[in-house]
């Protein structure tokens, strides 16, 4: 049974709590959010709990999807997609833009078209992709012909 929703909380900026009111919550295990119902911390450091490892998370399953794994991040929303609980996902306070994650902007750009081809509804907040709406409502623009 899909529940509302998840919140994967990166750690770019604060997220405040009345943000994440009335959502499953999935952050970073070194991250400033409180009260997670998961923290995921992959790189071996102390962390929240409960605590998700890596060997909690179904890395071959994951792999045989074909989805890059290339940040805790990507990781999360992949795991989220496999678990098969959510029809909504929001991506909060990760967008990528520091130099040395720039470049795994297109990894998590596609794990978000992959799910939203699953049927999941994706927002990526901060991105400046626009993963919800239909470009122009669903119209075409005045003048425009087919061909």
């Amino acid at each position: 049974m899909l529940s509302s929703g998840l919140v994967i909380c990166g750690n770019s900026r604060p997220i405040p709590q009345e943000e994440l009111e009335g959502y499953e919550v999935w952050a970073l295990g070194v991250g400033k959010v409180e009260g997670a119902d998961r923290y995921y911390e992959l790189h071996g450091l102390e962390s929240k709990t409960p605590c998700y490892r890596m060997e909690d998370i179904p890395i071959e399953a994951l792999h045989r999807i074909g989805l890059p794994l290339t940040n805790s991040i990507c990781i999360m929303l992949a795991h989220a997609v496999l678990d098969g609980r959510f029809s909504y996902i929001c991506i909060k306070g990760s967008p990528l833009r520091a130099r040395e994650y720039k470049d795994r902007q297109a990894d998590l750009a596609f794990i978000c078209g992959y799910a939203k081809g699953r049927g999941i509804s994706i927002q990526w907040e901060e991105s400046g992709l626009d993963l919800i709406n239909i470009y122009m409502g669903g119209k075409e623009p005045e003048g425009a012909t087919n061909g």
